[in-house]
C-alpha cells in the first residue's frame, strides 16, 4: 500500500470519528482534511531548547540527540504536511489559534486552549 493509499484511508477515518462528536487529533494534516467542518485548528509550538530541554528529560538522553531527533522529526512533518495538502506546515494562517507552549506551559497551555475553544464555541 502506497503513502497515497494510506493518506486517503487516514482521511477517512478522521472525518468519520469527528463526525462521531468530539475528538482530538494531533497531526495527520487533520486541519486539512477537516477544513470543511466546523472544529478548533490548533497549531502548538515552542522554542527548539525548550523542546529539546522536554525530549531530553522524558527520554533521558542528551540535549544533541534531543535536538537531532526533534529536527528528524520536524523535517518529516513538514514535508508529509506540504505534500498532501499543497500547504505550509505550521503557517498560521491554516489554523484558528498557534501559540507557543514554552509561555504557559504544558497546562497553561491545555487550559488556554480550551478557553479559546470555548470562548470561539467550538467546543
Amino acid at each position: 500500500m502506497g503513502d497515497n493509499e494510506i493518506f486517503k484511508i487516514q482521511s477517512e477515518v478522521i472525518r468519520d470519528i469527528a463526525t462521531k462528536g468530539p475528538a482530538i487529533f494531533v497531526g495527520r494534516c487533520s486541519n486539512y482534511i477537516l477544513r470543511d467542518m466546523e472544529c478548533l485548528d490548533v497549531f502548538v509550538t515552542a522554542p527548539l531548547e525548550d523542546r529539546a530541554k522536554r525530549v531530553s528529560e522524558r527520554l533521558g538522553i542528551s540535549l544533541d540527540e534531543a535536538r537531532s531527533r526533534i529536527g528528524r522529526q520536524d523535517r518529516t512533518r513538514q514535508t508529509y504536511y506540504n505534500f498532501f495538502t499543497f500547504g505550509e506546515w505550521g503557517a498560521a494562517t491554516d489554523y484558528d489559534l498557534c501559540i507557543d507552549s514554552s509561555i504557559l506551559g504544558i497546562d497553561g497551555t491545555t487550559d488556554f486552549i480550551i478557553d479559546f475553544g470555548r470562548k470561539a464555541g467550538l467546543i
